[in-house]
Order: structure tokens, then C-alpha cells, then sequence
């Protein structure tokens, strides 16, 4: 039985500010979905700075009864933000997500392209079990849904977030990741890395290494088009080191997943995975720098409860891998 009061975590930051304007929106849809009495009631909390949202999400569930849900309204950062709430209280807490973010590359992997469909989705989604992964760093331990990794794509991300917060950058999405990596790329240089998977030890230079429990992250990037939300691995992807030419010429077939194919790219499938580098690289996890490398990582099979929409079958493992 699906939840019938849902606590929804508002981050207004979301989405370089447009969250907090789209509040009205969301509670409009929210009243209509009121009416047929498959949400029974639902309130709203938002945010006032990074990492209160796992704050939020563990003082509802120590002051909350029983059927009740937690959705992050937000980006994939809100998101997992939330999540590690849930995962910190050690209950079992419906998850849903509300997109309102920058990339929102997990409501992708659910199929969920905008407000209504999200809370069509808590309304009438399916509650199922999925994998999470949980990474440590040399100062962090955090869970996460989507992505982690090392290298190129987190200095990018720490480029936007800075920019962001200093000079309002105006780009987002998937804008915001292609004007950046390219300017990243001026002065960026692969490392090299010690990785271990499954207790496989590989040596390697590479631009980066991302981690995969979903499939896409920066605003469609399909860094893990074959990732599965459920069949409890990772998907591992490595770019190893390019040019800046060879990187660009590369760089569009992430949008279709077709960069597998690329003699620099490199994959895997592991449970557990180590990296160590010559240098400390900063480490990403679903959009946020969580320390540096070295950095451990495993998976949790099906430790967290997501509602999904029934249609999104392609993305767990029931659908079986093509």
C-alpha cells in the first residue's frame, strides 16, 4: 500500500532559484492529487542551506507515526540529501522525487520529465526495492543514488557550484556542464589511478572514473547506459587520458551512451571498488564533492524503497538487461 501523507523537503535553491517559484505549482498539484483520495494530506518544508536536508528528513521520521512518505523536491542532490536521512534513521521510508533541480538525471532514470507525472507518481508508482551505493572518502560517508566518481567531472562540478554561488551563473543543465567541462579541459590533465574492483587491482591514467548505480548524470549525460537500479552492481565506466581534441571529438556520444565503444573508454560491473591516485582528486556523488580520493565504494542491494512509475520498467531489473 502506497503512503498517503507525504513529507516533501523543499529546496528553493534548486535549479539556480527557481525551486522557491515554483512552489505555488507544486502545491496546486498537489491539492488536485488530494481529491481522490490517494494522498490523504501532504505538507511542505524547505531548506535554508546545503545538507539540511538530511537534518529535515531524520526529525520527520523520529516525530512521524506510521504510512507516510518522504519526496525531495529539488535536484539529485536534494535527493540524496534525503536519502541519507532515511538511510541515517535505519527505517524503511518511501522515497519519492519532485524535479526541480538542474539536472535531475534520477527523475530521468525514472522517466519522470516533469511536476505532474512526479506526483502522479507518488500517487499511483509502485513501491519497490532498489540498490544504493555508500561511499567513503577521507572525510565523508555518505549514500548515494545515481553517481560517484573521480577526476574531470567532479572538478566540474565543483567549477559550477562555485560559479554559482559567486558569480551567478546563469547556464544550467546540461548547458551549464558542456560551457564548463570545455573550459575545464584548458588545464585539466588525467591521473593516474589504483583501482581495485572485486579485489581486480588495475593501474591506469585516466581523465575520470564514475561509479554507476544509475545511468546519467550533468543533464543526460548516459555515462552507464546499461545500469540497472536493482541488480545490484555498479556500472564502472573510465576515460582514460586524452587530449583535449580527442576528449571534444569524444564528448557528444555521452548524450546517446554510444561512448562505450571508444578505444579511451573502458568498463566494468563490481560490487565494491577502491581508488587511489597520485594526486588527492575531489569526489563526486550525486552532484556533490564529498572529500577526495582515496575513496572506497559498495553497493547495498536493495536497501532503499523508490516509488517508480509502473511504465519505467526499462530501468530495474525485472525488464532483464538487453
Amino acid at each position: 500500500m502506497n503512503s498517503r501523507f507525504w513529507h516533501i523537503v523543499l529546496n528553493p535553491r534548486a535549479g539556480r532559484n527557481r525551486a522557491s517559484k515554483r512552489r505555488g505549482e507544486l502545491e496546486k498539484l498537489l491539492d488536485a492529487a488530494k481529491l481522490d483520495w490517494r494522498i490523504l494530506d501532504w505538507r511542505i518544508t524547505e531548506t535554508s542551506r546545503g545538507g539540511e536536508a538530511t537534518e529535515i528528513a531524520r526529525r520527520i521520521i523520529s516525530e512521524s507515526g506510521k504510512d507516510f512518505g518522504l519526496a525531495a523536491a529539488g535536484g539529485d542532490g536534494t535527493l540524496g540529501e534525503v536519502l541519507n536521512g532515511v538511510m541515517q534513521s535505519e527505517k524503511e521510508i518511501p522515497l519519492a522525487v519532485l524535479p526541480m533541480g538542474t539536472g535531475n538525471d534520477f527523475a530521468r532514470a525514472l522517466r519522470i520529465s516533469n511536476l505532474r507525472d512526479a506526483v502522479d507518481n507518488m500517487r499511483n508508482g509502485v513501491a519497490t526495492r532498489i540498490d544504493i551505493g555508500e561511499v567513503k572518502t577521507d572525510s565523508h560517508r555518505r549514500f548515494f543514488l545515481n553517481i560517484a566518481g573521480c577526476g574531470l567531472d567532479a572538478v566540474v562540478a565543483k567549477r559550477i557550484n562555485d560559479d554559482a554561488a559567486k558569480r551567478g551563473f546563469r547556464l544550467r543543465g546540461t548547458p551549464a556542464y558542456i560551457a564548463t567541462i570545455v573550459k575545464t579541459l584548458g588545464d585539466f590533465r588525467g591521473a593516474k589511478l589504483s583501482l581495485e574492483l572485486d579485489g581486480e587491482k588495475i593501474e591506469t591514467r585516466a581523465m575520470l572514473c564514475a561509479i554507476a548505480n544509475a545511468r546519467s548524470y550533468g543533464g543526460g549525460m548516459r555515462v552507464a547506459p546499461r545500469a540497472l537500479l536493482d541488480d545490484g552492481f555498479f556500472d564502472i565506466c573510465l576515460v582514460g587520458d586524452a587530449t583535449r581534441i580527442e576528449f571534444l571529438r569524444a564528448f557528444p556520444s555521452v548524450f546517446k551512451g554510444t561512448h562505450e565503444s571508444h578505444p579511451k573508454v573502458q568498463t566494468w560491473r563490481a560490487k565494491n571498488v577502491r581508488i587511489e591516485s597520485a594526486v588527492p582528486l575531489p569526489v563526486l556523488a550525486d552532484g556533490e564533492l564529498v572529500g577526495t580520493t582515496p575513496l572506497e565504494i559498495t553497493i547495498l542491494p536493495r536497501a532503499a524503497t523508490m516509488m517508480i512509475p509502473a511504465a519505467s520498467g526499462a530501468t530495474v531489473e525485472t525488464a532483464r538487461r538487453k
